[in-house]
């Protein structure tokens, strides 16, 4: 590992942990740095995996236009590198963007925008699942995967295959402490029987839910549990319960807005920047030199 190619896989993991802590506009400016060392200097795969994680905090600051066509970019360097990692990791970065931007179309009420994003979501969601059994994969890893394809799934009413692969993240996780995974297991559960109307089931989901209070939860993490808890409330007819969840989202849309307006600034003093680095990552050759051996035949370039 050269020096370029370390510094920018340590800026993609505070990146990456900032948005998981729910402060994406603290990981703009840790993303775009991590683009420009990955553009200079760095082999492909890192070059993708920067790419992947630019677009991961643009999702999470709501540029999902932006989001997506970068990802678009990564899974092509991810590609043509040959590295297994980098295209697992830019297939469930890709995924989980595609997914937040169904959810913020839903919740405005654009409810044929979201099925159109869903369906353009699908054909990636089907070339990942060739992915979910490599044998570079911890458990975990697999899980989140499985989430991921399986929440696209889920978006397209492919309800029996995201069912399986919601239940196998389950098992896959049995030996984990990361109680984290544990709760978005349930939570995808749970949302999968309130949309096939099993709502009993979708009851005790919400409860196992409610019993790990040790989880921290971010602000995109809580507006989901709102979300869901408030439709399964509404839909038992437990209208009180349901006025409650609505306040608590109410505020912490309020805190999100409250988040994207600061961070509207940033984004624009970073357009400029960023749309360079990105046309320079699009033209980056990909030599010989900057290409290493493929990690995993299965995932080589054909």
């Amino acid at each position: 590992m050269n020096q370029a190619t370390g510094q920018v896989a340590m800026l993609n993991q505070a990146a990456l942990a900032a948005c998981a802590a729910g402060l994406a506009e603290e990981a703009l400016p840790l993303a775009l740095r991590a683009l420009e060392l990955a553009s200079q200097a760095a082999p492909l795969e890192s070059l993708a995996s920067a790419l992947s994680t630019f677009a991961h905090v643009q999702a999470n600051l709501g540029e999902f236009e932006t989001a997506e066509q970068v990802h678009q970019q990564a899974l092509l360097k991810a590609q043509e590198s040959g590295n297994g990692p980098a295209l697992v990791r830019c297939f469930a970065n890709a995924l989980m963007a595609g997914v937040l931007a169904f959810d913020e179309l839903l919740a405005g009420g654009k409810t044929l925008l979201a099925q159109a994003s869903s369906m353009r979501l699908l054909p990636l969601a089907q070339q990942a699942n060739s992915l979910l059994d490599m044998s570079f994969m911890s458990d975990a890893q697999r899980a989140i995967l499985r989430l991921n394809v399986g929440h696209a799934l889920m978006n397209a009413q492919r309800f029996e295959e995201a069912g399986r692969l919601f239940h196998d993240s389950l098992q896959l996780l049995a030996d984990s402490s990361s109680e984290v995974l544990h709760y978005s297991a349930a939570h995808a559960l749970c949302e999968l029987d309130l949309r096939c109307g099993h709502l009993a089931s979708a009851q005790q989901r919400l409860q196992e839910m409610l019993s790990m209070r040790s989880v921290s939860l971010n602000p995109l993490q809580r507006e989901d549990f709102l979300r869901t808890a408030m439709a399964l409330c509404q839909a038992l007819k437990e209208q009180e319960q349901s006025l409650k969840y609505g306040v608590r989202l109410s505020q912490v849309l309020a805190e999100q807005a409250q988040k994207r307006q600061r961070a509207a600034l940033q984004i624009r003093a970073v357009r400029a920047s960023s749309q360079v680095l990105l046309a320079a990552a699009s033209e980056a050759a990909g030599s010989d030199s900057r290409r290493p051996e493929p990690d995993n035949p299965e995932l080589a370039p054909r």
